[in-house]
Formats: C-alpha cells, structure tokens, sequence
C-alpha cells in the first residue's frame, strides 16, 4: 500500500516532528533492496523521500570489558555496567544498568560490547558448540578459534553486514553501528593443552587468543582509555610480564576499570562486573564465578589504598 505523496513509505509508525503522521503501513511499500535496508534500519531520510518508522534498540553505546590472563591459566573478566537505549537512527534517549558478562553451560565466560541483540543470538550459538558440539574435545585452542569464527560469522554476523552492504552509501554508515562489536570467550582447557583459552572476536568475527605475551585485552568503545592503563600496569605491577596469579589479573582489571570510569564521567559508569574462570577440584577442575558486590567493593577498596599510597610518595622525595 503506497501514499500517493510518498511513494516509497515503509512500515509506519512514528516518523518524527517534522515528518506528516502517517497511517501504520503493514508491510514494504517499494520491493527494491535500498529500500528493505531501510526498513531494516527503521531510520527516516528525507534527502531520499524514504519515510520509515523509528523504534527503540539497545546499544552498549560506551562499553569497556577487560579481560587478564595469569600465568596459571586462571582469566579475570570486568565490565562496565551502563547500556544506552537510542532511536533506529541511534540518537541515544536513555542509559541503563545492564550486565554485559554471562556464564554459558556453566563453564564459560561470555563478554559482549556492541548491540545487544548481536549478543543475544550469539551467546546461544556459544552454547551449543560447547555442550553439543563438544569443541572441547574435538578441538585445539588454534582450531576452536576457527569454529567458533565460522559460526559466529555464518549464523549471525554475515546477514547483518549483507544488510549494510545492501544499504548504499546514503544508509551506509548508519548501519554500521548495527554490527560494530567485539566479544569474547573465557572457556576451560580444551584439546592439547592444560589452561584455559581466551579469545576476543572483532567485528567481523576475527579470532585472537590471549597468550602470555599477550595476557590482556579492552574491548568496546572504552579501549581507547584501557588500553594505556593497561600498559601501565603490566610494566609496573607485573613487571612487564605475565600477571602471576588470579588476585593479581582480578586486582588489576578491577583498577583499570575504575581508572576508564573516572576518566569518562557520563560515559562508562557502573554498576561494574566482574567474573572469574578458576581452578577447582578433581570433580570439577574449572568454573566460572561471578563475584559478589561485596568482595568487588573490596577489591576498589585496595585500588584506592594503593592509590593512597602514590599520592603520598611526592612527600618522601619532597623532604628530601
């Protein structure tokens, strides 16, 4: 059904102050694929006579998940707590408290930075590779990264960049923020080898695994700021090395997600996260923890005693 004054309206709805109220169209008045990309998008754009209809997602608009690795294998994960809601066309309208980790079949960690709907059709994904698929045990480190690339790409990640790559340059950049995202994987130790696996995907599902030259990663919008800190951290807590236990990586991601929080008033903000891939027993050798408020507020409590303790050390060279 087409408006004889708009001939390329799509599913209506809401279509912002300066836009006439339409009826709600039920389905794609114009078949051509620039404008099923619209639709998709839910976006409005004059300069093209499109008219489509707004609707509400969920962005992780300014994320940061920080991951560390210890020399024993244990992996420490943090992340921000703030995800903003925003309009199709991604003008933000609202920031709210959202856990961006999750425990997968028990076992595995789970970070998403990006839009959320990603991360909900790719989590279950995960899942099923692991328990039903058994990658554990089919699988290397090197070859698991593989599989998991794969599926994440072919199941999800693919269609959404056909959309974008469907959308021409007017739509272009405007869907890109629908698929830009990085995530990643905490998982037990799989075939050849004793300690656990990290990897982190870019946008596009590209693989990369943690290893001891490099025992840590930021990922999301926040990295910018983590990254530095983390550099930092590395040379001076851990000695340019591996971080030697799980305490150090748990106080160590713990600091520099308080540091990237203080550095983005307004931005990154909490309530913050934290999960722990740790040795266990003979019955269960590796399980995932979440740690409580409590112990996490302890944990910012040693950040601030040792940041206490720098802040007096220009008194000692200044009686000098």
């Amino acid at each position: 059904m087409e408006n004889p004054q708009h001939p390329k309206v799509l599913a209506g709805g809401s279509f912002g102050p300066n836009v006439p109220k339409l009826a709600k169209w039920q389905r794609v008045a114009s078949a051509d694929r620039s404008s099923v990309a619209y639709a998709l998008l839910g976006t409005v754009s004059q300069s093209q006579d499109y008219l489509v209809p707004s609707f509400q997602v969920l962005m992780g608009k300014m994320t940061l998940i920080v991951a560390i690795q210890a020399a024993d294998g244990q992996i420490a994960v943090a992340a921000d707590g703030a995800a903003t809601f925003a309009t199709g066309s991604g003008r933000p309208t609202a920031k709210q408290a959202v856990s961006k980790l999750s425990v997968v079949e028990d076992e595995l960690i789970f970070g998403h930075s990006g839009h959320v709907g990603l991360g909900q059709r790719l989590e279950p994904i995960l899942a099923d590779s692991w328990s039903k698929k058994n990658i554990a045990k089919k699988y290397s480190p090197t070859e698991a990264m593989q599989y998991l690339r794969n599926r994440f790409w072919q199941d999800v990640v693919k269609a959404e960049a056909d959309v974008v790559n469907e959308a021409g340059a007017t739509l272009a950049q405007l869907a890109q923020q629908f698929i830009m995202q990085t995530f990643l994987v905490a998982m037990p130790p799989v075939k050849d080898t004793d300690l656990p696996t990290l990897i982190h995907f870019s946008w596009n599902c590209f693989p990369e695994r943690l290893t001891p030259d490099l025992p840590c990663v930021a990922l999301g919008s926040g990295q910018p700021l983590a990254d530095p800190f983390l550099s930092f951290v590395r040379r001076v807590i851990w000695g340019g090395k591996t971080p030697a236990s799980l305490p150090d990586a748990i106080f160590s991601a713990a600091w520099t997600m308080r540091y990237a929080i203080e550095s983005s008033p307004g931005f990154l903000s909490g309530p913050e996260q934290m999960m722990v891939l740790r040795k266990g027993n003979a019955e269960k050798p590796w399980y995932v923890e979440e740690i409580d408020r409590v112990n996490l507020d302890e944990h910012f409590q040693n950040v601030e005693e040792l940041e206490a303790h720098i802040a007096e050390y220009p008194g000692i060279f200044r009686s000098e």
